[in-house]
This record gives C-alpha cells, structure tokens and sequence, in this order.
C-alpha cells in the first residue's frame, strides 16, 4: 500500500516575528551546531518573502537582484504589496515570473518562479542552481532551508501549524525518491510526477517511522513547516566542488498523529532544462559569471 500524504502547502500569511527559526530538527542537536550551519553560505541565500509586510514564504537569492520561490506562494497574484527580506535588509518585489506560466499546483512539478527586485542585494553572495536532473538527487544527502514555521522532532508542528518566524534555519535530510504514488488523506490515490523529489523525517533512534529509504538519520535530520514553501533544497556538486540550489519546498506530508515529526515527509520541486534556461537568462551576465565563485564550505555529505 502507497504511503499516506496530506498535500499540505508550505505557505501561510503571519506576522514576521524576528526571533526563533524555520525547520524542524531534531532535537538533539545544539542550537549552537545550528546556528554555525546557517551562517555558512550558499544557505546564508535564504530569505523571506512578504506580503503587505507579512512573512508569506521563503525564497533563494540566485543573482544579487533576482529570487527563486514557489509559484504556489501568491506568484499569480503579481508583485504588488510584495518584498523581500535577507540579512536584516528590505526589497521591494518589482515583477514575477512563472518558470511554466501553465503550472496552476504545487503537486504539479512546475511549482517555481523568478521574483525580480528592485534593487540588488549586496551583501549576501547568491546561491549557484544546480544543473541536474532530479534522478541525480536520490539518495545524496542534501541541505533544507527556510525561514517558517520552525520545531523539534520533541515538539513537532502540525501541518497546518501557521508560526512564521523569518530567521533562517539549516537542516539535512537524504532524498529517498523521485516521483511518488501515495494516498491523500480522503484515501485516494494520487501521483506525484519525478520532477518532485521526496524525503522522510527519520528517527535516529528508531525505525519504526520510516516510510521511504534508508531509516538512517543525518547529523542534522530535519522537516520542512508551513512558510518554508520556497525554501532551498541543496547538494553538494562534485564537478564545481560546491553547494548548488537542486530544488524548492513545494508541500509536506504529516505523520500518522498529522504532526511534521519523525516519519513526516517533504515534497521539493526540482527543476527541467527549459526552467535551467529561463532561470540562466533571468540572471545578468556579470552575476551569472560570479555564481561560480562562491564554493561552499567543506560539509559532510554522502549517499545512502
């Protein structure tokens, strides 16, 4: 029997509190470990986006004047009243841009677009894109991050707990699978298309939760929450010797008490070579040539 998923959005309307973090972790992991983590860059790319000043979702800078987010989060609704928040500094959302203008859900694998600022952000280097296919992402070790609602696997979230916070949390998890068949929660069977990439939330102490992969945990095993939508999913590049943005939180599946804890899943949407071409031609050309620039810190990473 296919695993049970709630389709739930990662987006929600708040006020944007400016302490605590986005994420959930694990609970045994120092705030101090997590801290460090999030001060290493590409990670240090996330910010918050806003709405009428309220914290909405999270977004990647990819160029100093230039965001990725989900299109889920209000992207049709067009620019006004929007802003982006990133290392205490304030932006104001000039246009947005669907990567496929098409795409109308977040389950649908096309959940991402450009969000173009009206000035750009000079103090915060932009995050590389990652050139691959979402195949390539199973079973490597990645990087969640956001700026939402944050928790404890000791004090779990539900999926619709709305707790935006705007500070930015680090977290890892394995990528267990590209595309997916699961039960929504009327009990229907529905199919996630491969260009969504998926990971469960695993208990190092225990297996009894594990509903996809490996019921092995990372250092810093985590979940994405509500107002993580947007958020970056990162690998480590072999090729380039650095940390790339592979995919944005799109929706997340509860577990069987309808908590984010241990045996939750995150859903990300990854990106196809016509979104790699809108993405590379969104992105002025001296930005574009300073991407490759800023390597990433030496990091544990591996397969499972």
């Amino acid at each position: 029997m296919p695993p049970a998923f709630f389709a739930a959005l990662l987006t929600a309307t708040s006020l944007l509190a400016p302490c605590a973090s986005g994420i959930v972790v694990r609970d045994d992991v120092p705030s101090s470990a997590l801290a460090e983590l999030a001060a290493q860059a590409p990670f240090t790319a996330t910010g918050g986006l806003l709405i009428n000043g309220n914290l909405d979702s999270s977004g990647i800078l990819v160029a100093p004047g230039v965001v990725l987010g989900a299109a889920h989060s209000g992207a049709a609704a067009g620019p006004g009243g929007r802003s982006f928040v990133i290392d205490g500094q304030s932006f104001n959302v000039d246009a947005v841009q669907r990567l496929d203008p098409l795409s109308t859900d977040a389950t649908d694998g096309r959940d991402a677009a450009l969000f173009f600022l009206s000035a750009p952000v000079t103090t915060v280097a932009p995050a590389p894109v990652f050139g691959g296919i979402s195949a390539d992402l199973v079973g490597q070790e990645v990087f969640f991050t956001g700026v939402g609602t944050n928790g404890t696997s000791a004090a779990p979230p539900s999926a619709t707990t709305v707790n935006p916070n705007g500070t930015l949390l680090v977290g890892s998890n394995v990528i267990d699978a590209a595309g997916l068949t699961a039960l929504n929660d009327q009990g229907e069977i529905i199919t996630f298309p491969d260009t969504i990439v998926f990971a469960d939330f695993d208990d190092p102490n225990s297996t009894t939760t594990n509903v996809l992969g490996s019921a092995q945990a990372t250092a810093f095993e985590s979940q994405a929450a509500l107002s993580d939508s947007g958020g970056g999913v990162f690998v480590f590049n072999t090729d380039t010797n650095q940390y790339e943005l592979a995919a944005l939180h799109s929706v997340v599946g509860p577990d069987a008490n309808g908590l984010l804890g241990f045996g939750a899943l995150t859903a990300s949407t990854t990106f196809n070579a016509q979104d790699l071409a809108t993405i590379q031609a969104a992105i002025p050309e001296p930005a574009s040539a300073a991407l490759a620039l800023f390597a990433a810190p030496a990091l544990l990473r591996r397969r499972r």
